[in-house]
């Protein structure tokens, strides 16, 4: 009798191999939950990270695009067409040496702060990268003059448009191709605005700290913006190359 209440209360009970396969399956099932967590916050972090890069290319070329299609320059051959003084000056130049390009025009899309204040639409801009103080990344400066200046050399305030900006490349079109250089103050393009110029933005997806050098900036993910603005500005306006109006057979 005895022997059967003890075989009973130890058959009742979990034995040492039970208990180690209870605790390995919780660890699996602990494991593959969290596992999924930190995908799930990974994920989350890219989906942001990717959001605010494609914010800042959007905020960059709608304040670009809205600047070039208000672009102008003066045609001093014809004195009478001013709207303005003799005096006033006007400038469109575009340099871009690789990955950086150098805008600096005049363009009337100044907005006043207060309503029927006494300024002028016209300003002059000027859209230039220059390299973080504090990490090898590069920035997108805005400068705006709020006047047109005597010298559109003179440096102008900057404010910052755009962090981590990887390449910022304009292109101008002369009629037959796309050119890196553009200065209305020169012979070849005097008093005249591209028709059209080819903006190219590209945007790292924020890192998670400003400490990377050298060669690992190529291998951060960044997101490319690329469009084609028509100058209203040049309509009317002999360019210095007319396109081609005989159809090419190649």
């Amino acid at each position: 009798m005895f022997h059967r209440k003890q075989i009973e209360t130890e058959s009742s009970g979990m034995t040492i191999l039970e208990v180690i396969f209870s605790i390995v399956l919780l660890l699996i099932l602990v494991t593959t939950a969290a596992s999924m967590i930190r995908n799930g916050i990974d994920l989350k972090m890219a989906i942001s990270d990717q959001a605010k890069a494609t914010h800042k290319l959007t905020i960059a070329m709608q304040k670009l695009t809205d600047d070039l299609q208000h672009a102008f320059v003066l045609n001093r051959q014809r004195v009478e067409l001013f709207y303005t003084s003799r005096m006033t000056k006007a400038l469109f130049s575009l340099k871009t040496r690789g990955g950086s390009a150098e805008l600096r025009f005049t363009t009337k899309s100044h907005r006043p702060l207060r309503a029927n204040a006494k300024e002028s639409d016209m300003n002059f801009v000027v859209y230039a990268l220059e390299r973080d103080k504090d990490s090898e990344f590069m920035s997108l400066y805005r400068g705006d003059s709020k006047v047109l200046p005597v010298n559109f050399e003179n440096d102008i305030p900057m404010q910052l448009l755009a962090k981590h900006v990887k390449a910022f490349r304009v292109s101008a079109w002369d009629g037959s191709r796309w050119k890196d250089d553009w200065n209305s103050d020169k012979s070849e393009h005097r008093d005249l605005i591209p028709t059209m110029l080819k903006v190219e933005l590209e945007i790292y997806e924020t890192p998670a700290d400003d400490d990377v050098v050298g060669a690992e900036l190529n291998d951060l993910p960044a997101q490319f913006l690329q469009t084609i603005i028509y100058t209203p500005g040049s309509r009317g306006r002999k360019q210095a190359k007319q396109p081609s109006k005989r159809i090419k057979y190649e």
